[in-house]
C-alpha cells in the first residue's frame, strides 16, 4: 500500500458518495439508460426532488415555462445536467466545517462549482468528445482539502504554518509536509468512490496535468482551475499562488489540441465570468440559500 492510500485508508469512517449519487452516476453511463428509472430514482429523495425542481425554475436556467416533475427536468435539460445536478446537491451539503476552519466551505464550494461550469462551458465550446464527466471532476477536483481538514486538523495545522511562513501554495505546503498533496488524496478517494476513471486521473494530475494518461481532459480541469483562482477569491492557501497563462503546461496543451479554434486567453477569461456567476447562483440554491 503506498502513502497515499494507506493515508486515506487511515481515515475512521471514510466518507462516501451518497448511494443516490453512486447510482446516478452509474446509470447516466448506461450506454442505454432508462430515464424513466432515472427519474424514480431521483423521486425517492424528497429533498433532492425539491432542490433540483426549485433551481430549474429559477433565474439559473431560465427556462420558458415552469417544470413540474423530475422526468420532464430530465427530458428537458438531458441526463448529464440531471446527473451533475443531483451529485452537486448531495456533494455541497455533504461534510461539516470543522470549527476555525481555515478553509471555509462556502468559499470552497464557491470555488469548486465555478471550476467545474467552466470546465463543462470550456469542453463544449472546443467540442471536446471526451467531455462528458468533466463537470464531475471540476466539483470534485480539491475535496482532497477537505479530507485534510476534516480528518487530519493537526496536519492542517502545519500545512498552514507552512503557507504563512514560506509565503507558498498549498499544493506546496502539503509537499512539504505530508510528501503528497491533495490531489493525490483526491484521486484516491474518488477511485474507491468507483468515479469513472477519466475523473479520478485528472484529479489526481489536476496540479500536473501533462502527467496525466489523458493530458487533454487534465489540462481542461487545471484550466478552470486556474481562471477560477485568477477571476473568483481563491480559497485559503491559494492566495499565493502566481499564474503566467503562457508557460503553463495546461495552456500549451490547450492551444496544441484546439488549434483550429483560435484561442484567445482574454476573451476566454472574461467570457468565463458568467460562469462564475453561475456557480455561486447554484451554491447558494444547492445549500438552501
Amino acid at each position: 500500500m503506498g502513502q497515499v492510500e494507506a493515508y486515506v485508508e487511515g481515515i475512521r469512517d471514510l466518507p462516501v458518495l451518497p448511494e443516490i449519487a453512486q447510482r446516478i452516476i452509474s446509470l447516466t453511463d448506461d450506454p442505454n439508460p432508462n430515464i424513466a428509472k432515472i427519474a424514480d430514482l431521483i423521486q425517492m429523495d424528497p429533498t433532492i426532488t425539491a432542490n433540483i425542481l426549485n433551481i430549474i425554475n429559477s433565474g439559473y436556467y431560465a427556462l420558458r415555462r415552469e417544470v413540474t416533475s423530475v422526468r420532464q427536468a430530465v427530458v428537458l435539460l438531458g441526463l448529464k445536467q440531471i446527473r451533475n445536478l443531483v451529485v452537486t446537491m448531495v456533494s455541497v451539503n455533504h461534510f461539516v466545517e470543522p470549527p476555525g476552519s481555515h478553509i471555509k466551505l462556502s468559499d470552497f464550494w464557491n470555488h469548486s462549482l465555478a471550476v467545474a461550469t467552466i470546465a463543462q462551458s470550456l469542453s463544449n465550446r472546443f467540442k471536446y468528445a471526451e467531455g462528458s464527466n468533466v463537470y464531475l471532476a471540476g466539483l470534485l477536483h480539491d475535496v482532497g482539502k477537505v479530507i485534510i481538514q476534516c480528518f487530519y486538523p493537526e496536519d492542517m495545522s502545519r500545512i498552514i504554518e507552512v503557507i504563512d511562513s514560506d509565503h507558498c501554495s498549498m499544493y506546496d505546503a502539503e509537499q512539504k509536509v505530508l510528501g503528497f498533496s491533495h490531489a493525490e488524496i483526491g484521486g484516491c478517494l474518488t477511485r474507491k468512490w468507483k468515479l469513472p476513471q477519466q475523473v479520478t486521473e485528472s484529479i489526481h494530475y489536476h496540479h500536473r496535468c501533462h502527467r496525466a494518461d489523458d493530458h487533454v481532459f487534465a489540462a481542461i480541469l487545471q484550466f478552470s482551475d486556474y481562471i477560477t483562482k485568477v477571476r473568483l477569491y481563491a480559497v485559503y492557501g491559494d492566495q499565493n499562488v502566481d499564474i503566467i497563462f503562457d508557460e503553463e503546461p495546461c495552456w500549451k496543451i490547450l492551444l496544441a489540441t484546439f488549434t483550429q479554434k483560435n484561442l484567445d486567453f482574454e476573451r476566454l477569461l472574461f467570457e468565463m465570468d458568467d460562469e462564475i456567476d453561475k456557480a455561486r447562483e447554484l451554491v447558494r440554491q444547492a445549500r438552501g440559500g
